[in-house]
């Protein structure tokens, strides 16, 4: 019996090799949704790296790299736990800020609304919520350990 490779094979090879990507960004790392005129990126860090912090103060030489690379108008981050714009020539990098906000110090959680059409316009809002409320309840919910060190960062 001869056994030959398949498409169903390679398929399958392709499958595995892009399933944690797959599982972790939906799709997103591998295409550019396109809103009205603009192409638009969603992702936890960079497109270089999950765990990279894009921040406001990241170096323009590493934005206009992620840029290149990116093939976006718009990069929205997340990760950072901060709110910043920046505009790069092709790029407009948005940093969309923490719902969770106790490693920062703030009682708020916050978030951007975007409108996306041939410009991009930006409001960065934020939520009042009780912090100490929320670590007492990270607490009673079995995480000691992250309710410890939240508490020691204040």
């Amino acid at each position: 019996m001869r056994i030959r490779k398949n498409a169903l094979d390679e398929k399958s090879a392709e499958y595995k090799r892009s399933f944690m990507t797959r599982a972790m960004f939906g799709g997103l790392v591998s295409r550019t949704p396109v809103t009205g005129l603009k192409r638009v990126r969603v992702v936890h860090g960079s497109m270089r790296a999950k765990n990279e912090l894009v921040r406001g103060d990241t170096a323009e030489s590493i934005l206009k790299n992620i840029a290149e690379n990116t093939q976006s108008d718009v990069v929205i981050s997340g990760h950072a736990r901060e709110s910043f714009r920046r505009d790069l020539p092709a790029t407009t990098f948005v940093g969309v800020g923490p719902v969770d906000s106790t490693f920062v110090g703030l009682d708020a959680a916050q978030y951007a609304v975007l409108d996306i059409g041939k410009t991009v316009e930006i409001e960065f809002r934020s939520v009042a919520y009780d912090a100490e409320a929320y670590k007492r309840d990270l607490e009673r919910a079995g995480l000691p350990r992250r309710g410890e060190a939240i508490r020691q960062l204040f």
